[in-house]
C-alpha cells in the first residue's frame, strides 16, 4: 500500500506531500491537479516497471523550468507471501523509493522489514507449474502451485519473523543486506538479485520481484458508449484497458470463480439483472441475463455497463498494488454506489477514486477523503479531511455540498485552516 508520496517539480506539484490510506477519495474542483496526481503515479510506475521502454522525457513535465530536477519519494507498506524456488516466504516491510530525474537520473530504495520462510519439497509442487521461465508464484496462485497448501500455511504460521534491511542504488548497482546469515540467501532469491562470484550485482534489479506484482498502479476511466461500441477487442487479455474497451475479452479470460463473483455482484444491485454470460460465435459477445432472457451489451443501460466495468477492475485485477477509478458515480444510483464503496473497502488492493458527487461523499469516512487544492502560488497540495479543523461541522452545515464548500473557501483558504 502506498502510504506517503512526495512530488517536487512535476506538472502542478512543487514540494507537495500526500498521505494515503486503504481507500482514498480525491475531492477537488476542476483544474486542481487530480489528473496530474494520477499521471505522476503512472509516471513513477513506468520508471520502475518498464526500464527497457522509452526513456521518460521528464523535462516536458517540469513545473518550474529554472529548477532542472524532478523528485519523487514514495513509501509503501507491504505484506506478502511468495514461493521462490524452494522456499515459501512471508515478509512484512516498509519500502521507500527515491527517484531523482535531472542531469543524472537515479533510483534509490530502502527496505526495512521482517521475513520468515519454510522449505518446500519438490514433490509437493504441482508438476509443470515451475519451469525455466517461471520460478515464483504468489497470491491466489499459491493454492494451485502446492499440492497441500494448507500444510505449508500451517508450517509458516508457526515460524517467527527475522528483521532485515536492504539498500540499493540503481545507478551504481551497489546494494547492502543487513540480516542474519541464515536468511541472506532467502532474501537474495526473494529480491531476484543476479550476483557474480564476488557477490556483486551483474544487472539492475527488476522491481517486480520486490512487489511480486507487474505494476504498482492501474487507472481506469470507463466510457459506457465506448465499451458498447467495442465488441471485437484486442488480443491482450491479461489486463483491463484504461477505458474498458477490451472488457468482453478480459472477462472471458478470468478464472471461473472471479467471473462468478463479478456476475453475482449484479444480483440485487442492478434492477432485474441476474448475471452475465460471454459467448463466442464469430467473436466474443457479452450478455446480461434478465428474467431468463439475454440482453446484448449494446442494448444494456449505461449504468449497468459502467457498474460491471468497475466490478471487473476491482475484483479481476490481481496484478497491481493499487488501482484508480475516475468518477465511479456516473450513471449510478445511490444504492449501487454504496455497494461499490463497500466492495472497495473489502478488496485487498488499495483503491483511489475521484468524484464530483456530494452523494458519494456522504458515504465516506473522514479518513477516506482527501481534499486537493491549489495554494496561493498555484501549486497542487492535498490534505486528509480528518486533519481539517471542524470539518464535521462544516460538512454538516453545508450538507456535504462540495460546490458550496468550495465557495466558502474550504479549499481556497485551506492554509488558514491549518
Amino acid at each position: 500500500m502506498l502510504k506517503k508520496l512526495y512530488i517536487h517539480n512535476f506538472k502542478s506539484f512543487w514540494d507537495s506531500s500526500f498521505e494515503f490510506g486503504k481507500l482514498n477519495c480525491l475531492i477537488a474542483p476542476n483544474n486542481t491537479g487530480k489528473s496530474n496526481l494520477i499521471e505522476a503515479i503512472e509516471f513513477m510506475d513506468d520508471l520502475l516497471f518498464n526500464p527497457d521502454g522509452e526513456q521518460k522525457d521528464f523535462k516536458t513535465n517540469i513545473h518550474y523550468p529554472d529548477e532542472k530536477n524532478t523528485l519523487f519519494k514514495a513509501e509503501f507498506e507491504f505484506v506478502n507471501r511468495v514461493l521462490v524456488y524452494k522456499e515459501l516466504i512471508d515478509y512484512v516491510c516498509t519500502i521507500e523509493f527515491i527517484i531523482n530525474m535531472g542531469e543524472i537520473n537515479s533510483i534509490d530504495i530502502n527496505v526495512d522489514g521482517k521475513v520468515k520462510y519454510v522449505p518446500v519439497l519438490e514433490e509437493d509442487k504441482v508438476v509443470g507449474f515451475f519451469n525455466f521461465f517461471r520460478l515464483r508464484s504468489y497470491g491466489d496462485e499459491l493454492k494451485d502451485t502446492l499440492k497441500d497448501y494448507s500444510k505449508y500455511d500451517a508450517l509458516i504460521s508457526k515460524k517467527r519473523y527475522t528483521k532485515f534491511n536492504f539498500q540499493y542504488n540503481q545507478n551504481s548497482l551497489k546494494y547492502n543486506i543487513t540480516c542474519n546469515k541464515n536468511i541472506q540467501e532467502v532474501l537474495i532469491n526473494m529480491f531476484g538479485l543476479n550476483l557474480n562470484s564476488k557477490n556483486e550485482l551483474t544487472k539492475p534489479i527488476d522491481f517486480k520481484y520486490i512487489f511480486n506484482r507487474g505494476s504498482i498502479f492501474e487507472s481506469y476511466y470507463f466510457h459506457s458508449h465506448m465499451i458498447k461500441d467495442t465488441q471485437i477487442t484486442s488480443k491482450t487479455i491479461n489486463f483491463l484497458n484504461k477505458n474498458g474497451t477490451n472488457l468482453v475479452t478480459y472477462l472471458s479470460s478470468l478464472d471461473k470463480d472471479t467471473f462468478e463473483d463479478i456476475s453475482t455482484s449484479l444480483i440485487g444491485e442492478v434492477e432485474r439483472v441476474d448475471g452475465i454470460e460471454v459467448t463466442q460465435d464469430a467473436y466474443k459477445r457479452l450478455w446480461f441475463v434478465e428474467d431468463n432472457l439475454k440482453i446484448p451489451l449494446e442494448e444494456t443501460s449505461d449504468g449497468t455497463v459502467h457498474f460491471i466495468a468497475i466490478m471487473s477492475a476491482i475484483l479481476g485485477n490481481k496484478n497491481s498494488v493499487a488501482i484508480m477509478i475516475e468518477e465511479p458515480e456516473r450513471h449510478m444510483h445511490m444504492k449501487v454506489l454504496s455497494y461499490i464503496v463497500n466492495t472497495m473497502r473489502d478488496d485487498d488492493k488499495q483503491i483511489f477514486f475521484t468524484t464530483h458527487s456530494t452523494e458519494l461523499l456522504s458515504l465516506l469516512k473522514l479518513d477516506e477523503i482527501i481534499f486537493m487544492f491549489r495554494d496561493y502560488d498555484g501549486d497542487t497540495k492535498g490534505i486528509r479531511a480528518k486533519e481539517i479543523q471542524n470539518i464535521k461541522e462544516i460538512m454538516k452545515i453545508y450538507k456535504n455540498d462540495l460546490v458550496e464548500m468550495v465557495k466558502i473557501g474550504i479549499l481556497d483558504n485551506l492554509e488558514d485552516e491549518l
